[in-house]
């Protein structure tokens, strides 16, 4: 399931695990080292009990609290309201337990009251709002290199979901299916996921990535576009024993630095400007030098070797 908060508010937005048993609002608390705030994800492990004891109420953005151990109310005013769009999760294992009967403890969410100590402990699984579990997105970005595509993208905590769809479009409305990835599985940690597309032809390209359940449900995580520029041609190197190079261009250069590296050592062994619209040119080396070397130009490159 997707838990709503948000692509862009919640990239910015912190994860806040709980490092101790102690007081919701105690900075020690928290492996942040300061009180929860609006916006953020708070994660209270198995082996930890978190306790409110005062009125809490945040506004701004929205919030998850990730409960695996225990979070427990403690006294007549405890209590918290957090924005809309928040959302609790009790794991098999977790639990909210008051210390307290009637309505005086609660857990809202917008306007809504999702728990009170009339309810009793409520354990896991479980989530407020009803089945709303995790997959947090934090990135989604799109890197063109050559006529390939980098699509990657990276989550903070996943749960409950099966796998992700990749399609791609030249015109945002009619998608063609790139690939199928599997998710990590439950996780609360960042996950990073990668899928190149080669070869792309030159244009804008829409990517659409997509997150599905194991229940089936179809979660929409965004597109993101790349632009991908025509290949202006391959390079082609000779030498001779003389030391002259010649690079032939598929299609005429107007400008550029031309460098000569030396495979083995990485080392640079002539550079220069070029300002020519033909298809060819010749560069001077040294006759001293021997191996294998490659040539740049702009974004493409070709080797040759030096013989005795």
């Amino acid at each position: 399931m997707i838990l709503a908060l948000g692509l862009v508010a919640q990239a910015q937005a912190r994860i806040c695990t709980a490092v101790a048993s102690g007081n919701w609002s105690t900075a020690s608390t928290w492996s942040c080292g300061t009180v929860p705030t609006a916006g953020d994800t708070l994660i209270i492990p198995a082996s930890r009990q978190v306790t409110i004891n005062a009125n809490i109420t945040y506004s701004g953005s929205h919030m998850a609290v990730i409960v695996y151990g225990t979070w427990r109310f403690d006294g007549g005013g405890a209590k918290i309201t957090m924005p809309c769009g928040s959302a609790v999760i009790i794991y098999p294992g977790g639990q909210v337990v008051p210390n307290a009967s009637g309505s005086s403890q609660t857990i809202r969410i917008c306007s809504t009251t999702y728990w009170q100590a009339t309810d009793g402990t409520v354990s896991g699984p479980m989530g407020w709002p009803v089945n709303v579990l995790p997959v947090e997105l934090i990135e989604y970005t799109a890197e063109v290199a050559d006529l390939d595509v980098r699509l990657h993208w990276a989550t903070a905590t996943e749960s409950g979901a099966s796998h992700y769809l990749l399609e791609r479009s030249a015109n945002g409305i009619e998608w063609d299916h790139l690939t199928t990835i599997a998710t990590a599985g439950e996780s609360l940690h960042r996950v990073d996921y990668v899928h190149v597309d080669h070869d792309v032809s030159p244009g804008t390209w829409f990517y659409r990535l997509t997150q599905i359940d194991l229940d089936g449900t179809v979660n929409d995580l965004g597109v993101v576009t790349a632009t991908v520029k025509p290949d202006r041609g391959a390079l082609r190197c000779t030498a001779d024993a003389d030391g002259r190079l010649r690079v032939f261009t598929e299609e005429p250069v107007e400008q550029g630095t031309v460098q000569v590296i030396e495979l083995a050592t990485g080392r640079q062994v002539h550079t220069g400007d070029i300002s020519t619209d033909a298809l060819s040119f010749t560069v001077q080396m040294s006759t001293s030098l021997r191996g294998a070397y490659t040539v740049r130009l702009l974004d493409r490159s070709c080797r040759f070797v030096l013989v005795q």
